[in-house]
């Protein structure tokens, strides 16, 4: 079975993404060594969507898949948030605030799926000794 995604899928998704993103802000996409392209972005999952303009989802103008993607921030003429695709390509992101930079990283490496199975296997673990302690501390008492 094939899976085949209509572009217009995402244009109709995004209100969704806006409204339930758990980061949003402008950031600037830096192209050809310093030329600087500010846009909205909305992080909803492992997806970045781009809007031309604040809170509009009619001005979607790009989606970018994480999942697998290397971040790094990386100081050259000004800091800049490097995103590596899956698919090799980089995306240079910065910002006015050179510490959101950070909180934009923390956030895509938070969200990844991979990271948020390793959480649960960790929560999962957790109640496993807690339950083994209490069942320990249970037979103590009698």
């Amino acid at each position: 079975m094939n899976f085949v995604l209509d572009p217009l899928d995402f244009q109709r998704f995004a209100p969704v993404a806006l409204k339930n993103s758990t980061k949003k802000g402008v950031l600037e996409e830096v192209r050809r060594g310093s030329e600087k392209f500010p846009a909205f972005y909305c992080l909803f999952g492992n997806l970045l969507f781009t809007f031309e303009s604040d809170n509009d989802a009619n001005s979607l103008s790009g989606l970018i898949f994480l999942e697998s993607s290397k971040c790094k921030i990386v100081n050259s003429v000004f800091p800049l948030l490097a995103i590596t695709t899956v698919g090799g390509r980089t995306i240079n992101l910065t910002s006015s605030q050179p510490s959101e930079l950070q909180e934009w990283m923390d956030a895509i490496e938070n969200h990844k799926f991979i990271q948020l199975s390793r959480k649960v296997d960790d929560i999962e673990s957790t109640l496993l000794q807690l339950q083994h302690a209490s069942e320990q501390q249970t037979h103590v008492q009698i």
